[in-house]
């Protein structure tokens, strides 16, 4: 309460500052029961709130945990995070969890299902089954599938259905048999080169050939797709790019099985985030510098009289590419 003096003493003030009128609302402070009372009524509300939202979330995905009854489950299923323990400790061991799950599979007739936090994830291994299912399921899981986008954005299979179907049929003339005839040569040399790094290792023990395959595999790419011949099966110099893919790809697949790595705002706090960001940009900058010079040939080309035959919105697309090259690298 204000009392008699304090409002005597505010009249004066006011009075002397000419101020008309004044507008004063009687307050009234509650006890501590009150409070108490009133902090209980809310975390009450906030509990009733809280029931009704996981009721309704349960209630909308009736029909996934319907069917998520009917197909064998893994076994030690656990709260909020369900199966996802067995995707944690090093890639080796996330591999093993993957071959084992493989292996349930099997002994269920090639169907098994595991939850991955709230998500429902079905593994399949019958071929004919698989086949029938990626036929009538084109879409891709959009959760999971952006992870990997953040690397090739919407490149190759991880694109969205509207996007990757009309590509599929432009990319399919390259695939024919005669572009295929003319990039055996190149397959061969890659091929020898891997079997005689290999036939060197015949006699010393257990190896890993991850090196091997993956350094064919990449010049193989490079020589055919970009033009490029790289030969980082000989040239142990040029390994740090694809030492980069490989750190890319080991990043992108402890995310996706990982799913305390979902939320961006915890993954971008981690240091394998400024990691994965390092590594990515020398990948992308390779790859941008070779299709740079592949378009710029292919310009020059198409202006000198060499040969090579262009349509004029092919010319305009491979120069406005150019352009917007150079004015990434100038910035």
């Amino acid at each position: 309460m204000v009392s008699n003096f304090e409002t005597e003493c505010l009249s004066k003030i006011l009075r002397d500052n000419g101020v008309d009128i004044v507008l004063l609302q009687e307050t009234h402070t509650a006890d501590n029961t009150q409070l108490a009372k009133r902090g209980r009524m809310i975390w009450q509300l906030l509990l009733v709130a809280m029931a009704l939202g996981a009721a309704y979330y349960r209630w909308s995905r009736r029909r996934l945990y319907k069917l998520a009854a009917e197909i064998p489950s893994l076994p030690d299923s656990y709260p909020v995070i369900g199966h996802a323990h067995i995707f944690a400790g090093s890639n080796e061991d996330i591999m093993q969890a993957l071959q084992n799950l493989g292996r349930i599979a099997n002994e269920h007739d090639g169907l098994t299902s595991l939850w991955v936090a709230n998500r429902l994830l079905v593994s399949m291994t019958d071929p004919k089954a698989i086949e029938v299912v990626s036929k009538a399921c084109l879409d891709k899981d959009e959760f999971l599938i952006k992870y990997i986008r953040t690397a090739i954005g919407n490149g190759s299979i991880f694109a969205p259905v509207n996007i990757w179907h009309p590509r599929r049929k432009i990319n399919a003339a390259f695939f024919n048999r005669k572009n295929l005839n003319q990039l055996v040569p190149v397959f061969d040399a890659k091929s020898s080169i891997m079997a005689d790094l290999l036939r060197a290792e015949a006699g010393g023990g257990d190896f890993p050939i991850w090196r091997y395959v993956t350094t064919f595999t990449f010049d193989t790419i490079c020589e055919t797709a970009l033009n490029t011949p790289i030969n980082t099966q000989k040239n142990p110099d040029h390994y740090y790019l694809l030492h980069a893919i490989d750190e890319c790809t080991q990043v992108l697949a402890k995310r996706v099985m990982q799913p305390w790595l979902h939320p961006d705002f915890v993954y971008k706090s981690l240091p394998v985030y400024r990691q994965y960001q390092h590594h990515l940009k020398r990948t992308h900058t390779f790859i941008e510098e070779r299709l740079y010079e592949n378009c710029k040939g292919k310009i020059q080309g198409a202006g000198g009289g060499n040969g090579t035959t262009f349509q004029p919105g092919n010319i305009e697309i491979l120069e406005a590419w150019e352009h917007r090259y150079k004015d990434q690298k100038s910035n």
